[in-house]
């Protein structure tokens, strides 16, 4: 009704937006936990993590000199689970890589920021 002579999506596209928008929240939002324990203050942690992810991250994707560096930005590895071609789209380049490269980008920032942040909150307390 609302599609306007568009192509409407179907169910499978619904859902496997909604696992794209529960993986990519809940990625960004346990780094940002590791973050924001590792600096002791959650406004500081929110500011570098939004502005990472909506003026470096992209800047970064763009700098076609960095190479295949490109693939580990965190925004990088997230995009390539979307489930709609993100494309340029205003936003950049989308870096391609292979689903175990996008899997261990994602595994290698969770696993950096959750210990750095358990490390932290460890030694805090000593």
């Amino acid at each position: 009704m609302f599609a306007g002579g568009t192509p409407t999506p179907d169910g499978a596209l619904i859902v496997n937006g909604l696992g794209f928008a529960l993986l990519s929240t809940g990625v960004v939002c346990a780094v940002a936990v590791g973050f924001a324990s590792l600096t002791g203050s959650r406004p500081a942690a929110l500011t570098v993590l939004i502005g990472w992810q909506l003026v470096a991250s992209p800047i970064l994707a763009n700098i076609t000199s960095l190479g295949s560096s490109r693939k580990l930005v965190l925004t990088q590895a997230i995009a390539h689970f979307s489930p709609v071609n993100l494309g340029d789209g205003g936003r950049g380049t989308v870096v391609t890589m292979s689903l175990g490269l996008a899997v261990l980008v994602l595994a290698l920032w969770l696993a950096v920021f959750l210990a750095l942040g358990a490390w932290r909150t460890r030694t805090m307390d000593a």
